[in-house]
């Protein structure tokens, strides 16, 4: 059973890189895309909430059928338990996901982690992810301006989940 977990989370991790080289576009939330209050999009934004829910979220319960390996689950449960993404002032980012996942009974966490270069466009922030895939991510600002939210299909069934980040305060 533990390969199968450590299988499920190699899996799971391929499946979120697939749909970041996707570029999955960004939710439409209508508001202004301004930087955030002190002008700057550099910052650490905490995963806020995931479908409008506080952390930590089930984005999938039930069945699972991995195209990798072929393999077919009765009962796969993926849940977000939280993250963050760092944009630097070197035009560099690194963002990261706690997951935990629990596949017929057997549980297991991890962490899936991005790190490339970011720009700044009339839309929002686009992140060029560099490792350990190269894919295109693309965040809009929250309408609060302090924030930035998008969509991603953490499992490739073509349901996605609306992420919101909001700016780390000390």
């Amino acid at each position: 059973m533990l390969q199968i977990i450590q299988q499920a989370r190699r899996n799971a991790r391929s499946t979120l890189l697939v749909a970041a080289l996707l570029g999955l576009p960004a939710c439409s939330g209508g508001g202004p895309t301004e930087p955030n209050k002190s002008n700057k999009v550099t910052g650490t934004y905490y995963l806020e909430e995931a479908d409008d829910e506080s952390l930590p979220v089930t984005i999938h319960r039930g069945a699972y059928w991995d195209p990798e390996t072929g393999e077919f689950f009765n009962n796969y449960v993926f849940a977000i338990e939280g993250g963050y993404m760092e944009v630097r002032e070197d035009e560099t980012f690194y963002a990261a996901f706690d997951v935990r996942l629990s596949i017929e009974g057997q549980s297991g966490d991890a962490t899936f982690e991005l790190e490339g270069v970011w720009d700044e466009t009339p839309e929002g922030l686009r992140l060029r992810v560099q490792w350990p895939v190269f894919a295109t991510l693309k965040f809009e600002r929250r309408d609060d301006g302090i924030g930035w939210h998008t969509d991603l299909d953490f499992l490739g069934l073509g349901d996605e989940t609306h992420l919101d980040f909001d700016l780390f305060k000390r």
